[in-house]
């Protein structure tokens, strides 16, 4: 199985089946392994298989019939194929990490004022932009 191994497990599964989807193992309407077969090969539980499998079915990859099995989706036409499927949630991970940073900065500068003020001096502010400044009044108030 490829991936970060600080991913989820499930997350892993379900980036190595779109993968081999994206390379041509599994084709439009071909029926991917049995949840117990996933189990095996991956050596997880079924609850690890039942949440990739639902991640598969979310980005609209695959699709599951009860009681018949998981089936690969063809890409929509308006929809990204599966490679720009992988590129748009690589995006989309890009962005909450750089939101959560953007977060903790803000944290940092908020508790960076506050510090300031309790031992009698005004925070530096000279060399931030008008944007910036005006964020750090905010938060003094």
């Amino acid at each position: 199985m490829t991936g970060d191994e600080k991913q989820p497990k499930y997350q892993r599964i379900a980036d190595d089946l779109n993968t081999r989807i994206g390379r041509g193992e599994y084709v439009p309407g071909d029926r991917l392994p049995s949840k117990a077969e996933l189990m095996k090969q991956y050596d997880v539980a079924l609850s690890t298989v039942d949440a990739a499998v639902r991640h598969l079915q979310r980005q609209g990859i695959a699709e599951t019939k009860h009681g018949v099995g998981t089936f690969v989706l063809a890409p929509k036409a308006d929809e990204p194929t599966f490679g720009d499927a992988e590129l748009a949630a690589a995006v989309e991970e890009l962005q909450t990490r750089f939101q959560g940073m953007s977060e903790d900065q803000g944290r940092v500068e908020g508790n960076l004022v506050e510090l300031y003020g309790l031992t009698g001096h005004e925070y530096p502010s000279e060399d931030l932009p008008d944007t910036e400044k005006s964020g750090r009044r905010e938060q003094r108030a």
